[in-house]
């Protein structure tokens, strides 16, 4: 209910939210911290397990998960089970945020493709005046809807590449593999930009 009083460990993330910065000093992980991370990462998968229906809901939803990526950012975590689990669900919010963002791509040019021909001029396309302005302003308004969507969703998934490029989520199993591969991807495309620099 939008009634309900918020919990205890609200009140624990919204006091240690802004203090993880990602040059926090060393420090121990304490229980407050580990049952932050652990509420914030479950709300978040929860939330994008549900679907949103609108667009109010949509922002609502990035924004809270947003939230729970803030809560990762420079954490000092001792190794052993806390840290699994935050790769754990590090990982999962990653994979859910790209599926995501992938779903609201393809829905953006099924729309395009349904709009193609109503706001085009010539032949084959709508030849009512009106109804083509119409049309022109709806899709004015979805295409500008799914852009602020895939915005936000590359937003957060900007943040999570930020966190898994830093310890201690670096070494994380769920991210050894892609982080290497990332790093041969670069080195390939430096040497492709390196030769080219030398033959101009």
């Amino acid at each position: 209910s939008s009634h309900e009083s918020p919990s205890p460990f609200s009140s624990v993330c919204s006091t240690l939210a802004p203090k993880l910065g990602r040059r926090m000093k060393r420090g121990a992980l304490g229980l407050s911290l580990g049952l932050c991370l652990f509420t914030l990462g479950a709300r978040a998968e929860a939330a994008l397990g549900a679907p949103a229906k609108g667009v109010a809901e949509k922002s609502a939803l990035v924004t809270n998960s947003s939230d729970a990526l803030d809560a990762f950012a420079g954490m000092t975590i001792n190794p052993g089970a806390t840290t699994k689990a935050a790769c754990a669900k590090l990982s999962v919010l990653k994979e859910k945020f790209e599926g995501q963002l992938s779903t609201s791509e393809a829905s953006l040019e099924k729309e395009r493709n349904v709009y193609e021909t109503r706001i085009c001029e010539g032949l084959g396309c709508e030849q009512d005046k009106t109804k083509r302005e119409r049309s022109q302003a709806e899709w004015a308004h979805v295409q500008g809807t799914f852009q602020d969507e895939q915005a936000r969703f590359h937003k957060l998934l900007d943040k999570i590449e930020d966190l898994i490029e830093e310890a201690p989520f670096r070494r994380c199993p769920e991210f050894e593999g892609y982080l290497a591969k990332k790093r041969q991807l670069q080195q390939g495309e430096k040497l492709m930009d390196d030769q080219q620099a030398k033959s101009l």
